[in-house]
């Protein structure tokens, strides 16, 4: 299982930037967790998460993950597609399903939903080297993602982090 998820130290850091050209270099499955925005650049098609298609079980679930998968659907979360009442866990285990069969790279924005913690198996911390409000939060972020690595958010640094996660090429 691969859930890379990205957050920004800040607004305006380039976040979405980072988890789009993740998402296309790695040809992976998407969760736009932030603002939508994700989900507008990558121009696939949009499925929002809600109650049917979380909480959806056995064959159901597993014709819903191979339809998103052979679709390469861009998983839009918020706040409002959650029941209530449902748990908040129930819609990431939607999400850790199919990280099983695919790598998936969550656009948080710039706060991370606690309940995504548990999927996260490499985060990235999106910055402005000059901006010290931006390392401030790089400090917070790092706490809660011991071993995240922490880039600009530029379409350069983006492919070069790509290139590490994606082919197993390291530079130093």
């Amino acid at each position: 299982m691969r859930v890379i998820l990205v957050v920004g130290a800040k607004g305006g850091v380039g976040t979405t930037t980072v988890a789009q050209e993740l998402t296309r270099a790695g040809k992976t499955l998407a969760v736009d967790a932030a603002d939508g925005a994700l989900a507008a650049r990558l121009g696939r098609a949009t499925w929002n998460l809600t109650h049917e298609i979380y909480a959806a079980t056995g064959a159901w679930r597993a014709k819903l993950i191979e339809q998103a998968l052979k679709k390469r659907v861009t998983l839009l979360f918020s706040v409002e597609n959650i029941a209530t009442g449902s748990g908040a866990e129930v819609p990431w285990e939607f999400v850790r399903d199919m990280a099983r069969r695919v790598p998936v790279v969550i656009d948080s924005g710039i706060e991370p939903s606690a309940e995504v913690d548990a999927l996260v198996t490499q985060a990235v911390i999106v910055t402005q080297p000059d901006n010290p409000l931006a390392q401030w939060h790089v400090a917070q972020w790092q706490q809660r993602y011991p071993g995240a690595r922490v880039i600009a958010g530029t379409r350069p640094a983006a492919a070069e982090l790509a290139g590490q996660l994606f082919s197993g090429v390291q530079t130093s």
